[in-house]
């Protein structure tokens, strides 16, 4: 099971040329393809910051034509925060900037195994967020796809 999460310098919302219906079209960009999981771990870093990125599904743009993105320079900063406390320390305790909840360990005893080590998480981890930040200083947005 996995996700994506869309970067982008600049978008545009127009008729898709099969179905006619508007959509999204991220220009000068890519996309991160990983696991679901991944997606919350990195995810959960940059919460831990401030830092909630918009989820947008392609097919369903907003009606004002207009997204709400988060600054680049935003991300780019809770991204190095990020890399730092991965730096010293493992698998960090996170508790979400907008959630009242205990804090958590950022890799859970169910994702960690003879495959998933926590070294070898924290490492696929720092690698995202060093990519982000680099693409963030360049001016690219980052959102979460809807899957």
């Amino acid at each position: 099971m996995g996700t994506s999460w869309e970067y982008f310098a600049r978008y545009e919302i127009k008729p898709d040329e099969d179905f006619g219906d508007n959509i999204i079209h991220y220009i000068d960009g890519g996309s991160f393809d990983i696991t679901y999981t991944t997606s919350g771990q990195l995810a959960s870093i940059l919460e831990y910051y401030g830092i909630l990125l918009p989820v947008y599904d392609i097919y369903e743009p907003p009606n004002s034509k207009m997204l709400e993105l988060v600054d680049p320079f935003e991300v780019a900063a809770a991204a190095s925060k990020g890399v730092k406390l991965l730096q010293s320390e493992m698998n960090p305790m996170l508790r979400e900037a907008f959630s009242a909840e205990d804090p958590k360990c950022l890799f859970s005893v169910d994702v960690i195994n003879e495959y998933n080590t926590v070294e070898s998480l924290n490492e696929r981890i720092r690698s995202y967020l060093e990519r982000m930040i680099k693409l963030s200083n360049t001016g690219h947005y980052f959102v979460r796809s809807n899957d």
